[in-house]
C-alpha cells in the first residue's frame, strides 16, 4: 500500500489518479488533517505532498509522523521527507547556487532588490501563476511592490524570480514537465504556447507537434537533469517544470502534488502518449510499493504540542473534547515511559 498525505484542500488531483483504474488501486490518499486530529497514521510507503500549505508545526508533526512510520515497519520508503525535503524558494536557490539554472530568486518582503531584470513576482506557494506581468528595472519593481500592497497582497509569502525563457524559432514556448516516482522519471507533457507564462496548451493537433512531444516521451533526453533537480530539494516524488534558455537549463518549479493525465477521453491523436504515461506510472508506483497490506494505523504523539496550531475551536463540543481527552491520555503514557509513542531519532540512519 502506497499512502500520500495531501492537504485537504488540494486532494483532487491524487484521488482521480487513485481512481483512474486498477493500475493505481495500490494508492491511498490520506490527509493530513485527519491524521492531526486522530493522532494516528497509516503504515505502508509515505509520500508526502503539498508541504507548502503546513504551516511551520504542522511539517514538524508531518516529520514526525515520518519517523513513527519508519519505526513501526523498519526500511519503509518515506518519499519527500518533511525533514529534508525543499520547497520552491530553497529548491531554486540552490539550483542558482550551484550553477545548475540561472533563476534567481528573492523574498519581496526581506527588502532586498533583485540582482538582474527582467524580473516578475509570485506568490511562493501554490500554482497561480505570475501576479505581475515582467519588470524591466529597479523603479519598476518599487512600484509594483507597492501596487500589490494597495490591492491586499502582502510582501510576506511573495518572491519575485528573474525571467529566463525564450521562444524557440517556431515562436512557441515551451515548457517541459516529467514525473519522479522513486527511481524513476517519466516525461507527462511539452507545453507549447505563444505567451510567456505557458500555463496552458496550444498543441491544438498541430501533427508535427504531436510527433515532437510523442518522441520525447519515448526518448526522454533529460534524465539525467531531471533527477540532479530533485535530488537538489532532496525530493523523490512530483513533477519537474522546466525550459531552456539558449541550450540552458532552467528549473521553474517542483510539484509535490502535481496534475496527471486524464487516461480517458481526450485528444485520439495523443492517445499512444496517455497509454505509455500510465504504464510507466504503473511501473514505477508498483517498484516503491513496500508490499504491507492495509493494517489498523498506528499511534503517534508528535514532537511539537498540538494546541498551538490545531484550531479545535472550529469544532463541535464532543468532537473537541474527545480529541483533548484523547491528547492529554497519550501525553500522560509518554510521561509515564511509554517510549513506544514518541518517535526516536537514530542519528545513524539516512533518509529512505
Amino acid at each position: 500500500m502506497i499512502n500520500i498525505f495531501v492537504h485537504e484542500n488540494n486532494q483532487r488531483t491524487i484521488r482521480r489518479l487513485a481512481k483512474a483504474g486498477g493500475a493505481f488501486a495500490n494508492l491511498r490518499p490520506v490527509i493530513y488533517q485527519d491524521v492531526f486530529r486522530t493522532l494516528s497514521v497509516p503504515v505502508g510507503t509515505a509520500i508526502f505532498t503539498d508541504l507548502e500549505f503546513l504551516s511551520p508545526l504542522e511539517r514538524e508533526v508531518a516529520a514526525s509522523m515520518a519517523l513513527t512510520i519508519g519505526q513501526a515497519v523498519p526500511g519503509t520508503r518515506v518519499l519527500n521527507h518533511p525533514a529534508h525535503a525543499c520547497e520552491r524558494y530553497e529548491l531554486l536557490r540552490r539550483m542558482q547556487l550551484k550553477g545548475a539554472s540561472p533563476v534567481t530568486v528573492l523574498r519581496v518582503d526581506s527588502g532586498d532588490m533583485p540582482e538582474k531584470y527582467p524580473v516578475f513576482i509570485r506568490s511562493e506557494d501554490g500554482c497561480a501563476g505570475p501576479e505581475t506581468g515582467l519588470i524591466e528595472n529597479a523603479e519598476r519593481y518599487v512600484e509594483a511592490v507597492a501596487a500589490l500592497k494597495r490591492s491586499g497582497k502582502p510582501a510576506k509569502g511573495r518572491i519575485a524570480l528573474s525571467y529566463e525563457a525564450v521562444p524557440q524559432p517556431d515562436g512557441y514556448f515551451r515548457k517541459y514537465g516529467v514525473f519522479r516516482v522513486g527511481d524513476h522519471v517519466i516525461p507527462q507533457h511539452i507545453l507549447y504556447n505563444r505567451d510567456w507564462v505557458v500555463k496552458s496548451n496550444e498543441l491544438g493537433r498541430q501533427p508535427e507537434l504531436v510527433a515532437e512531444e510523442l518522441a520525447y516521451m519515448r526518448e526522454n533526453p533529460h534524465r539525467e537533469l531531471v533527477m540532479d533537480a530533485f535530488d537538489t530539494g532532496e525530493l523523490q516524488f512530483g513533477r519537474a517544470d522546466f525550459g531552456f534558455m539558449n541550450g540552458r537549463f532552467v528549473l521553474y518549479e517542483i510539484n509535490t502534488n502535481p496534475t496527471f493525465p486524464r487516461f480517458r477521453g481526450g485528444s485520439p491523436e495523443r492517445a499512444e502518449r496517455r497509454d505509455l504515461i500510465r504504464e510507466l506510472l504503473r511501473q514505477a508506483f508498483a517498484s516503491i510499493d513496500d508490499g504491507v497490506a492495509a493494517r489498523r494505523p498506528v499511534r503517534f504523539m508528535p514532537l511539537q504540542p498540538y494546541r498551538r496550531f490545531l484550531e479545535t475551536r472550529s469544532w463541535g463540543f464532543r468532537r473537541r473534547w474527545t480529541w483533548l481527552t484523547r491528547a492529554f491520555l497519550l501525553r500522560r503514557r509518554h510521561d509515564r515511559g511509554d517510549a513506544k509513542l514518541l518517535p526516536q531519532v537514530d542519528s545513524s540512519s539516512e533518509q529512505p
